[in-house]
């Protein structure tokens, strides 16, 4: 079956789901070998790409991260959510990320449960074609760098009334 799979000079698969799927099945056979929080993230990850109905697959996905109290970097792209209920608490390490990024169906960040975020590297808020408003984003005070763009239903910046300090 593998002769029939695409793949550059390097050996990868060509195709990038095929090349996700086979990153993780790796990275689930080393499991064992790496940190509890490591391990948390491979096996949220494995969730987000098992077969099955896409919803099924993102709401494991979003069960397995709330295992991650603390993070660096979260992206929350390419789902079919209209809202993040049942996702964090976060608290995120100064110099942290955060990327909501083509999530066309969702309408709001309420539910982002992000109980601390100090000093962001990255804020991005992208291709987010229903999203109406940023109210979720409260306790982000400070990043370095700030993109929100393409979000065609976005009425207003509320949610970041608390950030004081760009760049």
């Amino acid at each position: 079956a593998d002769a029939t799979i695409a793949r550059s000079t390097s050996g990868a698969a060509i195709d990038p789901q095929i090349r996700a799927r086979e990153a993780i099945a790796k990275a689930m056979a080393l499991r064992d070998k790496v940190t509890p929080r490591e391990r948390l993230y491979i096996e949220a990850q494995a969730a987000r790409r098992a077969p099955g109905p896409r919803d099924a697959a993102d709401a494991a996905y979003i069960a397995g991260l709330r295992k991650l109290a603390i993070v660096n970097s979260l992206n929350i792209g390419s789902t079919r959510l209209t809202r993040l209920a049942g996702l964090g608490p976060f608290t995120f390490y100064s110099g942290g990320t955060l990327s909501i990024d083509s999530n066309m169906q969702l309408t709001t960040l309420a539910d982002l449960a992000i109980a601390n975020a100090p000093a962001l590297s990255s804020l991005y808020i992208t291709n987010n074609a229903t999203l109406q408003d940023l109210t979720g984003l409260e306790s982000v005070t400070a990043a370095d760098r700030l993109t929100i763009s393409m979000n065609n239903r976005l009425a207003n910046l509320r949610g970041l009334s608390a950030l004081e300090q760009l760049g």
